[in-house]
């Protein structure tokens, strides 16, 4: 139940986990159907830039948390040295941009360049990566049981509303976002 890079060193897995999906970040944009996989093909260039984008949406709209004892971990790694998952993600989620004279060209979203996240970060975004590669079990929906479900619904601030939370003099009503988390 894992995926790997296949066009990277990941590639030396091959073979050896008979389940595991590998990711050619090369691929075409997926869809289901015929008329979804027209759309993705005018939305993003690659797979890579639709799991990514896939990510940020996920991440921005509240639909995946991260376990606070994961992101209080401390890592260290090539550019890096004894910080926090937390701060590692939140460096590394500048590198998640379109590139826009790809854009312009009616190429979809294109996520930026490898060699552009080094200038952004000085560094490989791997864990950033990691994270976006994932986002394949979800985008081409390979099995149902990939993460653990901690909530039906997102919390949002609302004023007054009624079968919200309370806290406080303010109300948070759910959104119809299920969230997962990563463990």
């Amino acid at each position: 139940d894992f995926t790997y890079d296949a066009n990277g060193i990941g590639g030396l897995m091959r073979g050896f986990f008979k389940k595991a999906v590998p990711f050619n970040n090369m691929e075409a944009p997926y869809g289901a159907t015929e008329k979804d996989r027209k759309v993705a093909k005018q939305d993003y260039d690659t797979l890579k830039s639709q799991c990514s984008f896939d990510l940020a949406d996920a991440i921005k709209y509240g639909r995946i948390s991260i376990s606070r004892d994961l992101l209080s971990k401390r890592f260290s790694g090539k550019g890096f040295e004894n910080r926090t998952l937390r701060d590692i993600l939140m460096e590394e989620r500048r590198c998640i941009k379109v590139d826009q004279e790809k854009a312009n060209r009616g190429k979809g979203k294109c996520l930026i360049q490898k060699g552009e996240m080094k200038k952004i970060i000085h560094r490989s975004p791997d864990a950033l990566e990691s994270l976006a590669y994932s986002r394949v079990f979800w985008v081409k929906n390979t099995k149902q049981h990939r993460v653990r479900p901690i909530g039906a619904a997102r919390f949002s601030d609302a004023s007054g509303a009624e079968g919200g939370q309370r806290r406080g003099n303010q109300v948070r009503m759910a959104s119809a976002f299920p969230r997962t988390r990563y463990i």
